[in-house]
């Protein structure tokens, strides 16, 4: 879970989309 964190957190670093990427990865995980 931390790991998928810290990628997630990566990817907001790397690009202008990390947080549409970091809403969907939250979504994902109260759907799941």
């Amino acid at each position: 879970m931390y790991f998928f964190f810290l990628s997630s957190f990566i990817n907001y670093q790397q690009s202008k989309n990390g947080m549409i990427l970091l809403g969907k990865a939250l979504l994902r995980m109260q759907i799941t």
